[in-house]
């Protein structure tokens, strides 16, 4: 029983499952972004950020120890919420920014899910995640949720549907849906190459999904506290705010895999290298979109609409005319 305990666990499904790229990849990419944000926007403010906990090693752990304190702090529910809806909408929350993880491989042989419509399903998951966010805003009960709760439900369209024309346009152009034939056909020229305006539109697209500057609109905690999760606190917090950085980091991944050839790189190709180009792919994504925070002001709901629809769409339009352009007279 033993051994068939350990066979089962060294399986590359359970291994892509529970340890890269899943859920422990996926905890500790949160935690090691969180820290990296803080210390790019200290570093451009000319302060030094985060140093309080392990100092010697620029307070790395502050992180850690943050998400300590709010596992052990005080959970206190308010009585005019919806109970219920209340405490499970931050589990969800987690559950969905990491559930596309299992869509992505980060090597031939390491994934847990292949199918032929992995990558559409993969962003579908991924776009549940502002429908639980609205519903969490409304079983708050809180004025200030309720205006967070109103741009989240304004800017979901506005990012939606530009991100599956994005999708939509590399599809045309891979022929397929299935996540480890995209990755074979970047063999020899990544998707960027291919439709540089499809990966503009994806990445615009995964700062509004995200919340990223300048589109950090729905929670604006200058202005309204803290939108939608303003009446979270303790676990429900640390799940609620870590699920944002957890589903960049899917995202993220989803995007290396679709534009940035996966797992290709430089050298012998093999289960270890093939996870260390995917995840250095999808670190440099991930720290370019947080580095934004300290670079742009936010947008009000307004422009962020009106940018997306005008420009973003077009955008949109246009790179699957082009996905169509190269695969009726360029790839046969």
């Amino acid at each position: 029983m033993i051994n068939e305990i350990i066979k089962m666990l060294l399986n590359n499904h359970v291994i892509a499952a529970i340890l890269v790229p899943g859920l422990v990849t996926g905890f500790l990419a949160a935690l090691i972004i969180i820290w990296i944000e803080r210390k790019i926007v200290a570093l451009v403010q000319m302060r030094y950020g985060p140093l309080y906990v392990s100092k010697r090693i620029g307070g790395f752990l502050q992180p850690v120890a943050d998400f300590i304190k709010l596992i052990f702090s005080e959970l206190v529910i308010h009585g005019e919420s919806d109970r219920v809806i209340f405490t499970l909408a931050p589990i969800l929350m987690f559950t969905i920014a990491i559930l596309p993880v299992a869509f992505i491989p980060v090597s031939p042989e390491i994934y847990v899910i292949n199918c032929e419509y992995g990558l559409i399903i993969a962003i579908a998951i991924a776009m549940l995640s502002s429908i639980v966010i609205s519903v969490a805003g409304w079983a708050s009960n809180d004025k200030f949720t309720f205006i967070g709760t109103a741009r989240e439900a304004l800017m979901t369209l506005a990012y939606e549907v530009p991100l599956l024309l994005a999708v939509l346009s590399m599809i045309i152009i891979y022929e397929t849906g299935e996540p480890l034939s995209i990755i074979y056909f970047q063999r020899t020229l990544p998707g960027i190459i291919l439709n540089p305006i499809s990966f503009i539109v994806f990445i615009i697209s995964i700062m509004m999904i995200t919340s990223r500057f300048p589109f950090e609109i729905p929670e604006a905690e200058t202005e309204i506290v803290f939108g939608p999760f303003t009446e979270y606190g303790s676990i429900l917090f640390a799940l609620s705010m870590g699920s944002v950085y957890v589903e960049l980091y899917s995202l993220s991944l989803i995007a290396a895999m679709t534009y940035l050839g996966g797992w290709w790189g430089p050298g012998i190709m093999n289960n270890v290298t093939c996870i260390f180009w995917t995840l250095m792919k999808t670190f440099i994504l991930m720290i370019i979109l947080v580095l934004l925070r300290a670079i742009y002001p936010r947008l009000r709901v307004d422009q962020a609409l009106t940018f997306s629809w005008k420009f973003l769409f077009t955008l949109g339009i246009i790179s699957v005319f082009w996905s169509l352009f190269l695969r009726v007279y360029v790839i046969f």
